[in-house]
């Protein structure tokens, strides 16, 4: 597997073919992202790319053909050079734009970041404010920003919130003092800091 790996990182070019050299071994063609799929988008065509491997090298829920992939849409991110896999991507008879990777229970609701902190799709973040009285407090921890679909209208972000979060998190985002901060996902939640009641 770790062959393949270091294959695809020398870029190789439309339609190349990688692999053991000999008329013997037997290949397949495989879909790999032309560039970064990002969680939400639809994929096109010319999102998509196709690579000969060996047989015995081709990963488990690989596409064959652009005609499997087109229209799908990424629950994870996807690199560039990436093996296209089925579980990245979502059921695709739940694929209507962002509806498809929202979890059950979950809402995605649009922010529009200020130039001042750079949020991208896929990042985990904390949503503070700093109330008039008392400190600056965290309405959410550990809240996923979400990639827009390109072909909705909606052009900035989403963060996904659970259902107790959404009110908070509104009313907060309608206070001059809200704030979003990076954070690694990995970090522990700290209970005192989720105080605010607005």
């Amino acid at each position: 597997m770790l062959a393949i790996w270091i294959f695809l990182g020398c870029g190789p070019s439309q339609g190349d073919r990688i692999g053991p050299a000999g008329r013997d071994t037997p290949v397949v063609t495989v879909m790999l992202a032309s560039g970064e799929l990002a969680i939400g988008q639809t994929i096109l065509e010319s999102d998509l790319r196709s690579l000969e491997i060996p047989v015995s090298w081709v990963p488990s829920g690989s596409f064959l053909a652009p005609e499997h992939v087109v229209g799908r849409i990424p629950m994870l991110p996807i690199h560039a050079d990436e093996i296209v896999l089925a579980r990245a991507l979502a059921d695709p008879e739940n694929s209507i734009g962002l509806n498809a990777v929202i979890p059950r229970g979950m809402r995605a609701v649009p922010y529009d970041p200020p130039g001042t902190m750079p949020v991208s799709g896929g990042m985990y973040v904390d949503l503070w404010v700093d109330p008039v009285e008392g400190p600056p407090c965290a309405v959410a921890q550990a809240v996923f920003v979400m990639t827009p679909n390109r072909n909705a209208q909606w052009k900035g972000h989403s963060l996904l919130l659970t259902s107790e979060q959404t009110q908070g998190v509104l009313a907060a985002m309608e206070n001059p003092s809200f704030t979003v901060v990076g954070r690694n996902d990995l970090d522990v939640n700290h209970s005192g800091e989720v105080a605010c009641s607005l």
